[in-house]
């Protein structure tokens, strides 16, 4: 009998895409899965929608509670997951057919790797494809494995996530003390317990952009920046053996630093949002705030804005 991949989806006012992502989990051509839908305390229809699909199909539990945050929802949901794969897929994001069945196949051949995820296109609110994500390494244990004895911050996709589940139980599952960006901690913690991560170069995923996602409203007041910082600064100074600073310690010392410093950082920052921000503008066809972010963008970070840019383009002629 082949092993069960237990699928979570998290959502806290999600019923607008919902439905797209639990249709990708049932249109999986592996089909040995269970769907763990979670309603973090949304005000709108998302726990009709989950409630609708789970009476259709047994394979899907569906679990309820007031709004606590994406790290509470994703533990609840292992507390109660059977499946000897996890995988994840955010409520706004769509699977590709074969994302499970090249994922869980990949794990079984490669018996020392034990973390994965994949490359994703880019849609719209529409569901229309606008581009696609490059998430740069790892493509070798050797390169997951010198990731954790330099400390080095891991970034994958959390929507083409995929771990065996006594892994990510091992290391109590997701912080729920963090505000944001709690899959990188997630991957640098089960590295530090010695896991390699590959990313797959499949596109096996969707990823929706949107004003409205985490990611976009959590950019926007430059959250996830700090917190990523912090998480860089954290798992190096532990790769090291030094202690780390707390987050709190962490952004004391973060506003001590030079006026110059801190320009530096909060223009960095900047830059990254208004270059999401671009690529959103331009899937919804809003060209005019596209030009704004565009050019935002290359005058905050002129250099680095106009190498993805390059690449963009190349990527748009090449794909």
């Amino acid at each position: 009998m082949s092993e069960i991949v237990s699928v979570v989806i998290t959502a806290y006012n999600g019923g607008d895409y919902l439905i797209e992502a639990i249709e990708s989990t049932l249109a999986q051509t592996y089909t040995h899965w269970e769907l763990i839908l979670v309603n973090d305390g949304s005000a709108d229809h998302t726990l009709q929608v989950m409630e609708k699909y789970a009476a259709q199909d047994a394979r899907i539990k569906v679990l309820s509670h007031e709004n606590r945050g994406i790290s509470y929802a994703n533990n609840r949901a292992l507390e109660i997951a059977t499946g000897t794969y996890f995988a994840k897929l955010d409520a706004d994001d769509r699977m590709l057919p074969n994302r499970l069945e090249t994922q869980v196949n990949y794990l079984k051949a490669h018996p020392d790797v034990t973390m994965l995820s994949c490359q994703a296109r880019y849609i719209n609110p529409k569901g229309k494809v606008i581009g696609i994500q490059i998430t740069p390494g790892y493509t070798s244990p050797e390169e997951s494995l010198a990731a954790q004895k330099d400390g080095r911050l891991v970034i994958a996709l959390h929507s083409g996530f995929m771990t065996y589940m006594d892994k990510i139980k091992e290391v109590e599952g997701y912080r729920e003390d963090l505000p944001c960006v709690v899959d990188l901690d997630l991957y640098n913690r089960m590295i530090e317990k010695g896991n390699v991560l590959i990313i797959l170069p499949e596109k096996l995923v969707e990823y929706r952009m949107h004003l409205a996602s985490v990611m976009a409203l959590t950019t926007r007041n430059n959250k996830t920046q700090l917190v990523k910082s912090w998480l860089a600064d954290t798992y190096r100074k532990r790769a090291k053996g030094e202690k780390a600073l707390s987050l709190d310690a962490f952004k004391s010392l973060q506003r001590q630093a030079s006026s110059w410093n801190q320009w530096k950082r909060r223009t960095k920052e900047m830059a990254y949002h208004y270059r999401r921000n671009s690529i959103i503008h331009y899937g919804d066809n809003q060209y005019l705030p596209f030009v704004y972010s565009v050019g935002m963008a290359t005058l905050l970070q002129p250099g680095h804005t106009l190498q993805r840019i390059a690449a963009w383009a190349k990527r748009k002629i090449t794909k």
